[in-house]
């Protein structure tokens, strides 16, 4: 039960966030403006957390355990590389705006733009997730 709840929750959440991205690329690709500021108007990254999500909910009408909890495990694996990508990205940006800070150019480091992320934000709760599926792999598996 706790599994089904989870992974309803968790690939809601990739899938509505996905969504609300590509909404909000295609309005500013019409109308030259965002129509929520504090989504990344990036088009590319919203199929990537809709495939997330979508992988997440998977199987959610199975009644089998292994069925669940692979794919929860296969969607937070997903979720985990985007964050330790989006983690090595902010970091060059950091590292690139140092350099050039040191060559006497000025250069605008926004932590803020740069943690404007979702799987920054869900990383706790993607470990938890990838930690108990595992475990529940393991548990029926071998």
């Amino acid at each position: 039960m706790w599994m089904k709840v989870s992974k309803i929750i968790y690939g809601a959440i990739f899938v509505l966030s996905g969504i609300l991205i590509a909404i909000n690329t295609l309005f500013y690709s019409f109308y030259h403006r965002y129509l929520l500021n504090f989504l990344v108007p990036d088009l590319g990254y919203s199929v990537v957390l809709i495939t997330i999500g979508i992988i997440s909910l998977a199987f959610i009408r199975s009644s089998d355990i292994i069925k669940l909890s692979s794919s929860l495990l296969v969607s937070t694996i997903m979720s985990t590389m985007l964050f330790i990508l989006r983690t090595l990205t902010i970091m060059s940006h950091w590292i690139d705006a140092y350099i050039l800070t040191l060559e006497g150019e000025e250069y605008l480091f926004n932590l803020f733009e740069e943690m404007n992320y979702l799987e920054i934000y869900l990383a706790p709760l993607t470990i938890i997730l990838l930690i108990y599926s595992y475990h529940v792999l393991r548990k029926y598996t071998i």
